[in-house]
């Protein structure tokens, strides 16, 4: 008979120790916050086991999901497995100088510059800034998170890169008994150089984490000027976006409207499901440079871009408000 030789008992609770210790580590940090109508989890920044450690977009407080009613709106629109690759985000991402990112034309090769939101980057050859490409992180800036019952704010401060310096700090907030949230920024020139740069914020809206269904509206507040189909899947009308067919496997959408009213009343998006009666409204506060409409996955998106210019000592502070809302059924 052969002989089984047994595995001490201690031996095996010091694996199963050791295999929760390892999954702690690896598990996001994240925040809750209710007001009774509605429930958010936010994705809380960290270099060693954030959801998010990519290159491109801020780090600070990704709203992941928004429950309202029974219902759900954003959530992942794809399959996330890699933190450190640049796209993959999730809810409400946004990101700072897509087109040209702080000190990055002065940087030589090898040399670093500045994405807010992340920290220092590499630059790694003598191609003009290509927001798809990981670029390596060198400096990962540290984050501050303080919160209260209803709210929750996340700083990132540099203190100078060849004389730029900054204090940003993004505010989330939950309205008091109403169906609705506030995302407030501020960005303070702490530097000596003037900072000329821009932010938009993705707003990967997911109904219920289901695909994109034909029938699914962006409408804006503005009437666009032009009626085209981009792709045969979707049609720009006189006020907005439509889904006209199902989005095709990796296949995306992309449509700027270059016809936006120069006032903040153009800081707007409101998103209709007709299937399921869910509407998201955004308000923005800030007059937008030009507003993008995006769809992939199972994300629609509206992208409002809003330019910064500060000259030393100066603030920028702007702030977008979402609110949840059912239609009415016949």
């Amino acid at each position: 008979m052969r002989h089984v030789r047994r595995i001490p008992l201690f031996f095996l609770f010091w694996l199963a120790a050791l295999a929760t210790t390892a999954w702690c580590a690896s598990t996001p940090p994240e925040a809750e916050l209710s007001n009774g109508k509605i429930k958010m989890r936010i994705y809380l920044p960290d270099a060693d086991t954030g959801y998010y450690r990519g290159p491109r977009f801020d780090w600070a407080g990704m709203i992941h999901t928004v429950e309202h009613e029974g219902r759900t709106y954003f959530g992942e629109w794809k399959v996330v497995d890699e933190p450190e690759a640049t796209d993959n985000v999730v809810g409400t991402a946004g990101e700072f100088g897509m087109k040209s990112p702080l000190a990055y034309d002065a940087a030589a090769v090898g040399e670093n510059f500045i994405k807010i939101g992340v920290g220092l980057l590499g630059r790694t050859d003598g191609e003009p800034y290509n927001f798809a490409k990981n670029y390596p992180i060198a400096e990962p800036l540290p984050w501050h998170v303080t919160r209260g019952e209803r709210w929750i704010q996340i700083e990132q401060t540099l203190a100078d890169h060849c004389g730029f310096g900054y204090r940003y700090s993004k505010r989330i907030e939950l309205a008091d008994k109403e169906a609705a949230l506030i995302v407030a920024y501020r960005l303070e020139n702490t530097g000596t150089r003037a900072i000329s740069t821009d932010y938009y914020c993705h707003n990967f809206v997911v109904f219920d984490g289901q695909p994109l269904r034909p029938g699914i509206k962006v409408n804006f507040a503005f009437m666009p000027t032009e009626d085209r189909e981009l792709k045969g899947v979707a049609k720009v009308s006189s006020h907005g976006v439509e889904l006209l067919a199902p989005l095709p496997v990796k296949a995306s959408l992309w449509h700027r409207f270059t016809d936006v009213p120069r006032n903040p009343s153009s800081n707007f998006f409101e998103f209709i499901n007709p299937a399921t009666h869910q509407i998201l409204r955004i308000r923005g506060d800030t007059t937008p440079s030009e507003i993008v409409f995006y769809g992939i996955g199972k994300a629609v998106c509206g992208e409002a871009f809003i330019p910064i210019q500060l000259a030393p000592s100066e603030v920028k502070a702007w702030s977008d408000r979402y609110e949840f809302s059912m239609a009415p059924t016949p």
